[in-house]
């Protein structure tokens, strides 16, 4: 297929058209907040923006006189022959290929739960012969497959053909006009552009602004025969519309199909095929995108100035790049719109989230120390389970709307793997999905950049997208926190008040902060009563678990005490630490 001005081919420019969409989502949610703060009723059109983006629905429909070959253009397009064919008039129902994951058919009827049926029954359904007059009910059948060209909202429809003996097959087709978008229409060489298709394509105009013709059966046709044809047509079609010049796309749907059967390339380019495909991509990504997405930014903007918010100066990021992404889909010569950069995060900010969990961590007064070896396991631990805790929930709103947590986590690819699931625990579906998408395309336009690089360089540049890469804010968070927290620890038993609350209420502390806190050399007096505190509660810890296992065992549950039910936990803290840090950093000099 040709590149477009740009050097990109026209499934690049449908990832464009995508992200483009996709970021004057994020921008619609993050107006559709405000909106819904300034009230009075505000915020309506911005849902009815989302709800047009999340459908983003285009019918591209196929339209014609019967047996023009519609149904097998299609399954030339699609690659494969689903949609039945014959040579009697076929389709007596309306077909919707739309894109799903998994290929399906499913049934929609009016008033009744729409039903999935086996692929290979459409023709029970769809065809005069197995649905005879559309006795069946069926408003549309609807064709699911995984296919890159319908992931932009995309729906091809098969139509009736108009003209044949079957009233009602022309009537469907025309009652579906006004939800066409574009036309594909579809003539042939055996009787080419006849009264019925002239008078049928005036009627198409009042709802279309784009139609695609398609001239099917050109291989019935000598080289001197296809030429005198084509020009009869164009002529009839640029005195229909008024244009100089109809483009026309000659097509043999059956050599089409015979090419994609055997793999024949040089059949295939001499079907026409390709050609037909290459410049309905570009359409969909260029003037589809542009109608569209113009469309969707100008009421959000319309939305935004009637609530009296400004665009340039909004709190939004999002907001702020409609202006650029305005200008990007405007120029006609450049249809990709490139996404604003995220701004690398300053070496000397922190994200608010960050800034403000380390506050909380170390703002610990003595009777907050004193308070906090009351904790069942390793008083360290414990406040930086907390304090990631309420990091974690702090982000989820952070990720989204402080361009410097947005930066920061783009620049340190992420958090690690075991904050990454932390996260992931907290957030809510809906935030994941708002805060990924940057981090994966981002990560997406590296590893496009390291295919034309040597082998070691890809495995670089790979090594480079890991989580956590250089960095995971998280942990970065907890390191600093926790050399705090066990010096400030360290200064509470140093005083005598300190020193000996520690020694009753304190259950020890787990094995890493044990070494951390020796490591900051306390007096000689202070480290031994440390070291046999712990001693001693690793003793009672083996005791209890001792008992419980005795008890257990002895089927005399009911004469367990809390100690023991939940002595193999503390046995787990003191060895490995609080399950919710998973504490990936080893001790200096370790």
């Amino acid at each position: 297929m040709p590149d477009d001005a740009a050097g990109r081919s026209p499934a690049l420019q449908l990832q464009a058209y995508n992200r483009a969409k996709h970021m004057l989502g994020r921008a619609a949610r993050g107006a559709l907040g405000q909106l819904e703060r300034a009230g009075e009723g505000k915020a309506e059109d911005c849902r009815q923006l989302l709800a047009k983006l999340a459908e983003d629905r285009f019918n591209l429909v196929v339209l014609g006189q019967y047996k023009r070959g519609k149904s097998s253009l299609l399954n030339a397009i699609l690659g494969r022959e689903l949609l039945p064919t014959g040579m009697l008039p076929v389709t007596s129902a309306i077909t919707t290929i739309r894109f799903g994951a998994c290929e399906r058919l499913v049934l929609a009827r009016a008033g009744r739960l729409d039903e999935t049926v086996p692929l290979g029954t459409l023709a029970q359904y769809v065809t005069q012969e197995g649905n005879p007059g559309n006795v069946k009910e069926i408003e549309q059948a609807y064709l699911e497959l995984p296919l890159p060209l319908l992931r932009a909202g995309v729906h091809l429809v098969d139509t009736p053909g108009i003209g044949s003996r079957h009233e009602e097959n022309t009537r469907t087709t025309r009652a579906f006009l006004p939800q066409a978008d574009a036309v594909i229409f579809v003539t042939g060489v055996d009787t080419p552009l006849t009264e019925v298709e002239t008078a049928f394509l005036q009627e198409t105009r009042q709802y279309v602004r784009r139609t695609f013709f398609v001239v099917n059966k050109v291989d019935l046709l000598s080289d001197g025969e296809r030429a005198a044809v084509l020009a009869y047509i164009a002529a009839g079609l640029a005195a229909l519309t008024g244009e100089a010049s109809v483009p026309l796309h000659p097509v043999s749907c059956r050599n089409a199909l015979t090419a994609l059967a055997t793999g024949d390339k040089v059949l295939l380019q001499q079907s026409g095929l390709p050609a037909l495909l290459a410049e309905i991509t570009t359409f969909i990504s260029r003037e589809k995108r542009q109608v569209f997405l113009l469309s969707v930014l100008d009421r959000l903007t319309a939305a935004l100035k009637a609530a009296g918010l400004s665009l340039a100066d909004n709190e939004s990021p999002h907001i702020r790049a409609l202006g650029p992404l305005r200008d990007s889909l405007q120029k006609e010569a450049s249809p990709l719109p490139e996404l604003p950069a995220v701004p690398a995060a300053p070496t000397s900010a922190r994200p608010l989230a960050t800034e403000k969990a380390l506050t909380g961590a170390l703002s610990e007064s003595q009777s907050d120390l004193a308070q906090l070896l009351h904790a069942p396991g390793c008083p360290i631990c414990s406040r930086l389970s907390a304090m990631l805790f309420s990091f974690m929930a702090d982000w989820q709103h952070a990720i989204n709307h402080d361009e410097t947590a947005t930066s920061a986590y783009l620049s340190s690819q992420g958090f690690c793997p075991t904050h990454t699931w932390h996260f992931a625990t907290l957030a809510s579906t809906q935030t994941l999905a708002e805060a990924q998408p940057a981090l994966l395309r981002a990560i997406a336009d590296r590893l496009t950049h390291a295919v034309d690089l040597s082998p070691e360089q890809q495995q670089d540049e790979v090594a480079a997208v890991s989580p956590g890469t250089p960095s995971c804010i998280a942990c970065d968070l907890l390191k600093g926190a926790e050399q705090a927290l066990v010096a400030r620890l360290l200064g509470y038993l140093q005083t005598p008040e300190g020193h000996s609350t520690y020694l009753r209420r304190s259950r020890g502390l787990c094995l890493r902060h044990l070494a951390l806190l020796l490591a900051l050399a306390p007096a000689p007096a202070v480290a031994g009563d440390v070291l046999r505190h712990q001693a001693a509660r690793l003793t009672e810890t083996a005791e209890d678990m001792e008992s419980f296992a005795l008890k257990h065992g002895a089927l005399r549950r009911s004469l367990l005490h809390r100690n023991e039910e939940t002595a193999a936990t503390r046995a787990l803290v003191y060895v490995a630490g609080d399950r919710n840090l998973a504490l990936p950093w080893r001790v200096e000099g370790g």
